[in-house]
């Protein structure tokens, strides 16, 4: 796992300039001066700080039900994990106060994240299942704040890897999930200054 780096303080101006002689009070003007510059400096670049950052959690629809073929509901077991998603995002989010949710247009994924969406007292945002660069764009414009994102087996990775090349297409993609598996939960962390941090969980593992 690759961890932040540690934000840097701003530098200190050095004046290697050869300085005549003069008076004390001269003196003291000068280094007043001096003083004055390097504050404005310093105000003028600030440090970076991880208040400025985006923390995506990317996750698959829980299990589906047999009720149609195109758009089947969650099954018994689907509705349980998407209860546990809400409570592992309620309890390690960095801030739910702030929350957007996305879901492509169909009742499994919208199914999962909606006991976090009533949680939170949130609505879901739909995106369109075939343009994932489009979602990815989407999130990376909000200047920081919390997303999760419902998808599937086959776009679960290639949102992934977008999120982390963004702004770049990324190199490669990563393969699907595994048909047979519901538990991964992708987090994505991005900050001003920092590099791109990726982790896999597992989450209501049976």
């Amino acid at each position: 796992m690759r961890l932040f780096d540690s934000p840097k303080g701003c530098a200190v101006l050095r004046f290697p300039v050869a300085m005549p002689r003069v008076t004390r009070r001269r003196t003291r003007g000068l280094s007043a001066f001096f003083a004055l510059l390097a504050i404005a400096a310093c105000s003028a670049v600030p440090p970076l700080t991880p208040a400025t950052s985006v923390t995506v959690y990317v996750v698959r629809h829980a299990e589906k039900a047999t009720d149609d073929r195109r758009d089947p509901t969650l099954s018994t077991q689907g509705k349980r994990r998407a209860e546990a998603l809400a409570s592992e995002i309620l309890a390690t989010s960095p801030n739910t106060a702030s929350v957007i949710l996305w879901s492509s247009d169909y009742r499994r994924t919208r199914q999962t994240l909606a006991p976090l969406a009533e949680a939170l007292g949130v609505s879901i945002n739909v995106y369109d299942a075939q343009d994932s660069r489009a979602l990815v764009r989407a999130i990376m414009a909000q200047p920081d704040g919390v997303h999760v994102v419902a998808g599937h087996s086959n776009t679960v990775p290639e949102i992934v890897d977008g999120l982390s090349a963004w702004p770049a297409a990324p190199a490669t993609l990563s393969a699907d999930l595994p048909y047979d598996r519901y538990d991964r939960l992708f987090v994505v962390r991005r900050g001003s200054g920092y590099p791109v941090r990726v982790e896999e969980r597992r989450y209501f593992s049976q």
